[in-house]
């Protein structure tokens, strides 16, 4: 079981490799050590990355996102957008 969101995108960028490439791999817990934080290096940049989002994504997020009978402005959107990366990252 995995204990953070950056260790939960590693596994599955370690699995979704493994299987592009067609090798099978062990489980996530019986990895050796140096190729896990390899991917966690990676998770955690991949997440940063994430931090910003476009501004499809503002667009799309500010038509969708309700709460209670009010829509969010974009600056709302990107707010919340932002917390919940932020709060991935502290994993």
């Amino acid at each position: 079981m995995t204990s953070s969101m950056i260790e939960l995108v590693a596994e599955k960028m370690r699995e979704a490799y493994s299987e592009h490439i067609g090798e099978p791999c062990c489980s996530w817990s019986k990895a050796k050590a140096e190729p896990r934080k390899a991917w966690l290096v990676c998770a955690r940049a991949a997440i940063e990355a994430m931090r910003e989002p476009t501004m499809e994504m503002l667009q799309e997020a500010g038509d969708r996102v309700v709460v209670g009978c009010c829509n969010l402005q974009l600056a709302d959107a990107e707010e919340v957008w932002q917390a919940m990366i932020d709060q991935a990252l502290k994993g």
